[in-house]
């Protein structure tokens, strides 16, 4: 993602001998005179400008701020000797940069009320214009207590209560599973003797046929011999540099230390690229009513496929056979996919049945 730099705007910090607000570029309280020591962090005016002054530009632009090393005094990043006591810079500390303030205060702020006179003032100005009291920053107000409150809330007890209702259905449910078990939870077989009272078949051949149908896509991903009917610009890609042609697209401006007593106003910036999104037609092969042939005899056969038309084919083959037992004069039904064990089946007569306690056929063996 590129990030796109607006401009800069000067910063504030607050004094923590008398609370009194200071320009970023103030190294002293104008009220008490105490040193901006870098452990006082600057902070956002209530209502931010972009700077039009080329020198307070440049002195943004100039890097972090130095403390000198013998004496704590701040000085700018262009100096080489303390302003203070002349001590060589060298082994100063740069102030921290590059923290992210927050998103740029262009809009009006509400106007600050004097503490001496109560004459209300703008946001921007540090000292009343009506009597000069400093207009200190407001107290930040602690977090209101909490509530006192019992260990449980009412949706938490019915939730609760839900839960275990669930639980007791779900164990309830497996005891009644395991009633129509055998000893140990196994299933009940039971083994009985049935002849082959019915049987038929059914064989299927899917069709699939050409078929006219409207689709979307981009315009370079169309299918060969496709009509385009219309199209429309939509987002292809996004990329985070500039690309020719593209339209740029950028977040809410906000601002970064830059330990100078200055932020740079930037903009995270993406850029979409364009392409064109159509609606075509082609043709594609879609299912179609199958072939179905169906029988009560010992000759399977498939359906015949001449009778498709031309833009027609054949797709998947399936196959379906069953045969009916009677034993002890209920009837009982087994289906197959496979051929010879059906005609092994209907040549035979009596066939010794494994049948579960669904009273499904789970085996079956000669006499």
């Amino acid at each position: 993602m590129a990030r796109k730099t607006l401009g800069y705007v000067e910063l504030e910090w607050t004094c923590p001998a008398c609370n009194t607000r200071n320009p970023g570029s103030a190294r002293k309280c104008l009220q008490c005179g105490t040193p901006h020591l870098e452990d006082v962090q600057f902070e956002q005016a209530p209502e931010e400008k972009l700077l039009t002054d080329e020198t307070e530009i440049a002195a943004a632009k100039a890097g972090p701020d130095i403390y000198c090393a013998y004496c704590g005094t701040r000085n700018p990043a262009t100096a080489e000797r303390c302003r203070q006591c002349a001590a060589a810079l060298g082994e100063g500390k740069a102030r921290a940069a590059g923290e992210v303030l927050g998103s740029l205060r262009d809009e009006p702020a509400p106007p600050v009320k004097c503490p001496a006179c109560g004459s209300k003032n703008p946001a921007t100005e540090l000292k009343c214009a009506n009597c000069g009291t400093p207009l200190r920053k407001a107290p930040t107000p602690e977090p209101p207590a909490a509530k006192p409150g019992g260990c449980c809330s009412w949706p938490l007890i019915i939730l609760l209560g839900m839960a275990l209702i669930a639980a007791l259905i779900f164990f309830a449910s497996l005891g009644r599973d395991d009633a129509s078990r055998g000893p140990g939870g196994s299933q009940t077989i039971v083994n009985v003797v049935g002849q082959v009272n019915d049987y038929s078949w059914r064989r299927v051949i899917a069709v699939e046929m050409l078929a006219p149908v409207t689709r979307e896509a981009w315009r370079n991903e169309l299918p060969s011999g496709a009509e385009a009917l219309q199209c429309r610009q939509r987002v292809y890609k996004v990329v985070d540099e500039p690309v020719e042609g593209a339209r740029e697209v950028c977040g809410t401006p906000y601002v970064i230390d830059l330990g100078s007593g200055y932020g740079e106003v930037v903009q995270d910036c993406r850029y979409e690229i364009l392409a064109d999104y159509c609606q075509y037609r082609t043709l594609i092969w879609t299912t179609g009513p199958p072939l179905v042939l169906e029988g009560r005899d010992k000759t399977p056969t498939w359906p015949s496929t001449a009778q498709l038309a031309e833009n027609q084919r054949a797709g998947r083959r399936s196959e379906e056979y069953t045969v009916v037992f009677l034993a002890n004069d209920r009837p009982y039904t087994y289906k197959t996919a496979n051929e010879a064990q059906y005609l092994n089946l209907i040549n035979g007569n009596t066939w010794n049945l494994s049948i579960n306690n669904a009273g499904q056929i789970v085996g079956i063996k000669a006499p």
